[in-house]
């Protein structure tokens, strides 16, 4: 999230109106988007100056989210991130792979047996977002819970 500190838009002339373009965030998509919004006309009544054009096209962009890290972290679930279910997964078949200490079939089956109930818990959430607050909440609290049962 740093390297998107935020977007002021890029204003352009474009025939009798003036726009803001800039990038926005769609989840579904492995690429963000050009969006082109107009800001008022070039001349005439509701025409603007430079700054005001400035202040309108930041406003803009503001609106549609594009610098807003709910709109980001929205984004990353649905595309980008890895979720705790697929790294899971890869570690599973790697350490199965591997030449030096290889891991035998038995406990393989234990690790993918607790997998399958942490999966259940915390499988889709992308990996980014595992940490101690997480796993305490979601994981402890239902394994203490299912425990007294």
């Amino acid at each position: 999230m740093s390297r998107r500190s935020g977007q002021v838009g890029y204003i352009e002339k474009k025939g009798n109106s003036y726009r803001v373009r800039f990038m926005l965030d769609v989840p579904g998509c492995n690429r963000r988007v050009y969006k082109a919004v107009k800001i008022a006309p070039v001349s005439g009544p509701g025409s603007l100056n430079k700054f005001e054009l400035q202040r309108r096209a930041k406003e803009i962009v503001a609106e549609f989210g594009a610098n807003d890290d709910i709109t980001l972290r929205e984004f990353e679930k649905s595309t980008l991130a890895t979720t705790f279910q697929q790294q899971a997964d890869t570690w599973i078949d790697e350490v199965q792979k591997r030449k030096r200490k290889p891991v035998k079939k038995h406990t393989v089956s234990f690790w993918n047996t607790a997998l399958n109930y942490v999966n259940t818990l915390i499988g889709d959430v992308p990996l980014s977002s595992v940490n101690n607050k997480l796993v305490r909440d979601e994981v402890v609290a239902v394994m203490v819970r299912d425990e007294g049962r």
